[in-house]
C-alpha cells in the first residue's frame, strides 16, 4: 500500500480587476441605464491596485446615479468585504447630496475571476 501524503495545492494570488476592466463594468451599467453625462468622479489605488472607483451619470430628469466599484479589504480611502460594484440614486445633482437609495449591481467572483451581476 502506498501512504504518501499529497502535495497541498498552492492557493494562487487572486486575480484583481484592472482599471480597463472596472471602467467597462461600470461604463455598462450607465449604458444599460440610458443615462448621460458620464463623469469620473474619485480613484483611489495602491500602485496599479485600484480599490475605490467613482463615477457619476445623469438620467433625462437631471438626477445623478454615482456608481462605486469597491475592492474587497481594508484600505486607506474604502473598506469592503467583497469586490463589488454599487450603485447610489440621487434626487437631483449629486453635489446636493440628497441620496434616495442604491443597489448592489455585480459582485466580483474571485474563484472564477469573473463578475456576477445581482439585476
Amino acid at each position: 500500500m502506498n501512504f504518501d501524503v499529497p502535495a497541498p495545492v498552492p492557493e494562487r494570488e487572486p486575480r484583481i480587476p484592472s482599471l480597463e476592466e472596472i471602467r467597462y463594468q461600470v461604463k455598462r451599467f450607465v449604458e444599460k441605464s440610458g443615462q448621460k453625462n458620464m463623469r469620473e468622479e474619485r480613484t483611489f489605488a495602491e500602485g496599479a491596485n485600484v480599490y475605490l472607483y467613482e463615477v457619476s451619470a445623469t438620467d433625462d430628469n437631471g438626477d445623478a446615479y454615482l456608481y462605486l466599484y469597491k475592492q474587497q479589504g481594508e484600505h486607506e480611502h474604502a473598506s469592503a468585504t467583497v469586490t463589488v460594484i454599487e450603485v447610489t440614486y440621487y434626487m437631483g445633482r449629486l453635489e446636493d447630496g440628497m441620496c434616495v437609495g442604491g443597489d448592489t449591481l455585480s459582485n466580483y467572483n474571485g474563484q472564477t475571476n469573473t463578475w456576477e451581476d445581482v439585476q
